[in-house]
């Protein structure tokens, strides 16, 4: 724009001074509107993809659920302690793909525990302690698991995500703040058979470009320390984990007279380690555990990065 101060007597410098006065107090109004465009359309996509969690865990889990987005604020990591208040728990998620990402999944102590309830079919719990926690995990590692499906289904095949162990909010302060890149806070209600509950959910703000493969950052960054880059592929595939207890060999004549009340000895003690086993391939032993009302292991021995992707080669 011209510092020089237009003619009145010219008609043409008047109008050409009003339209660039008017040019410049539009833009600022387009950026805020396209700003604004960005964030619903974030919005909406994580909608309908929260949606498609509750519809997913009311199939595996058995129970009512829907989750529903609501508002979604932008802010930068430093202020995210603010931005969480009030969160009791939370189970964080590494999102995988051309480098790391991080998401989360939180809740108020109220709704935690009201969520632990619900999973674990106990009314009386009052208090959010590790089965509760561990409960509450478990609702978050299937969300984290129906997004992963819906993001692989609108075209990121190669988009992972890795649940982690959830934790308690005080564990996890430092962690959030230490993320890079402004964030996506997202308000949410999860309602469990017929309790509305709000939680929050966090994502990288930037997720849709994330989705669309426009992270730039070497693959090595995904894999752990020792992993060579061509086989970060292998990390992506899924196999199963099995626990042996014990096992022996019998006679077919023995296996075909088994009968409801039978008793078969095998000969390993009962304070003896559990095997664990990755497709078949024996990677690490550990101790039977109880997470909530299931089933778990604590590995105590684990063999090497090394020596597991050879295994796993096999």
């Amino acid at each position: 724009m011209s510092n020089q101060t237009p003619n009145p007597n010219n008609p043409s410098q008047v109008d050409e001074a009003a339209a660039e006065g008017f040019e410049s107090a539009k833009a600022p109004g387009r950026d805020a509107v396209q700003a604004d465009r960005s964030q619903q359309a974030l919005a909406d996509m994580l909608d309908r993809w929260l949606q498609r969690a509750g519809a997913d865990c009311t199939k595996v889990l058995g129970k009512a659920v829907t989750i529903a987005a609501g508002q979604v604020r932008t802010q930068e990591s430093e202020e995210l302690s603010a931005a969480v208040e009030g969160a009791a728990v939370a189970c964080v998620a590494r999102l995988l793909r051309r480098k790391e990402h991080m998401a989360a999944f939180l809740a108020g102590e109220e709704a935690a525990l009201a969520l632990a309830r619900a999973m674990l079919d106990e009314s009386d719990i009052a208090e959010l302690d590790d089965t509760a926690v561990a409960a509450f995990g478990e609702l978050a590692r299937q969300i984290w698991g129906s997004l992963e499906g819906a993001w692989q289904a609108e075209g990121a095949s190669d988009f992972v995500v890795e649940p982690q162990q959830p934790q308690r909010i005080e564990d996890l302060q430092e962690p959030l703040e230490a993320r890079e890149g402004p964030n996506a806070v997202v308000s949410a209600v999860l309602e469990v058979d017929g309790e509305a509950l709000d939680v929050i959910f966090l994502f990288p703000a930037d997720l849709q470009e994330i989705l669309e493969g426009h992270d730039e950052a070497p693959a090595e960054k995904v894999a752990p320390a020792g992993i060579p880059r061509e086989l970060k592929r292998i990390l992506r595939i899924k196999v199963p984990l099995v626990v042996e207890i014990a096992g022996r060999t019998s006679k077919v004549g023995g296996v075909m007279g088994l009968r409801p009340g039978s008793v078969v000895e095998f000969y390993k003690k009962s304070d003896e380690m559990l095997d664990l086993y990755a497709a078949h391939a024996h990677i690490g032993r550990g101790e039977a555990v109880k997470v909530g009302e299931s089933f778990g292991i604590r590995v105590l021995e684990i063999d090497s990065i090394r020596d597991r992707v050879k295994n796993l080669g096999r």
